[in-house]
């Protein structure tokens, strides 16, 4: 059933009217400027302003113009829809995630499945210039939720070690939900050191250090 949810996006994604409206200066400016210099100097972070995180709003952007060699504000919008697919489509293995450790039958999980996956997909859409509930820039927070509960169903080490590498790359992302995730990834660390496997709490923790250390020096 998930797969068919997932389906289904790609369907409403092909469907959708593509943003057509005169530019945003303030918003969509800023956004294309950061990109646009860094194309011209090569440079990543000098002489640009950045408000949220340098892949949301510079290095994305420049990988798009990259692949389809040639700026436009066009493309820099059909990202930004690109984005917002990938958010409902991690919205939507959160949400089974989740229904699948239920305690409910077989049949009440698909009703329920079914029932939150309408409703969240829906509390977020296309428009680019609507104040949704949530936003794709939340995609950080879906992961680390999504790799905590993958952790609590195996305890395999390499979601731990995920975990610890989205404690520093979200933050080229988007700073705020960088620290939404790491508070709760200070959580997890809690919740592992309460339940005594040290072991695993080790891992997240020279998981955390270890990438820490490698994108100070990248």
């Amino acid at each position: 059933m998930s797969l068919l949810t997932i389906i289904f996006l790609f369907i409403e994604f092909c469907s959708i009217s593509f943003p057509l409206n005169q530019i945003d200066i303030f918003h969509e400016g800023q956004k294309l400027s950061a990109p646009f210099k860094s194309l011209i100097d090569e440079k990543l972070w000098s002489g640009s302003f950045v408000t949220t995180g340098i892949i949301n709003e510079n290095l994305g952007i420049k990988a798009i113009w990259k692949i389809i060699n040639h700026q436009s504000i066009g493309s820099m919008r059909y990202l930004q829809l690109v984005y917002i697919l990938f958010f409902k489509i991690s919205l939507i293995i959160l949400i089974y995630q989740i229904v699948k450790n239920s305690l409910f039958r077989s049949d009440i999980k698909l009703v329920f499945f079914l029932i939150i996956s309408i409703i969240s997909t829906q509390l977020i859409d296309y428009n680019l210039n609507s104040g949704d509930s949530y936003s794709y820039r939340d995609l950080p927070v879906i992961f680390c939720l999504i790799l905590f509960i993958k952790y609590l169903n195996n305890f395999k080490q390499l979601n731990l070690i995920l975990i610890g590498l989205l404690s520093i790359a979200t933050f080229f992302w988007s700073i705020d939900r960088a620290i939404v995730s790491n508070l709760f990834i200070i959580f997890i660390c809690s919740y592992i050191f309460i339940n005594r496997k040290f072991k695993n709490i080790l891992t997240i923790i020279i998981s955390i250090i270890f990438f820490w250390i490698f994108f100070t020096f990248i």
